[in-house]
């Protein structure tokens, strides 16, 4: 069946990563394709070759790249509401104003 927000509606641009056998190479790929879609989980080639489900972030903004917006990878969650949830080891734990995890600079 279709996932990312793709129906099979005649019509609709059929993007890399609505099914999985047609895997995206990235989020940025499924976002680039289609500007419109929604965060949600499509399929991903991993390193391995591999189709696997990754959520996109089709809403973040970003100056940092010439895609300003939308096809962020999650790549891990964590519930740091959660006081036995850690940050990773390279990841250090910032207390205010909220509980979250930051990179050393």
């Amino acid at each position: 069946g279709a996932v990312g927000g793709l129906s099979e509606e005649p019509g609709r641009q059929a993007c890399p990563g609505n099914v999985q056998e047609n895997p995206a190479s990235s989020c940025l790929e499924v976002s680039q394709c289609d500007p419109q879609l929604p965060s949600e989980h499509y399929w991903i080639t991993s390193s391995n070759g591999t189709a696997v489900l990754v959520y996109c972030d089709m809403t973040r903004e970003c100056s940092c790249s010439s895609a300003s917006v939308g096809g962020w990878s999650r790549v891990a969650y964590l519930n740091m509401t959660d006081p036995t949830h850690q940050c990773p080891p390279a990841w250090r734990e910032i207390a205010e104003p909220v509980r979250v995890c930051g990179r050393t600079n």
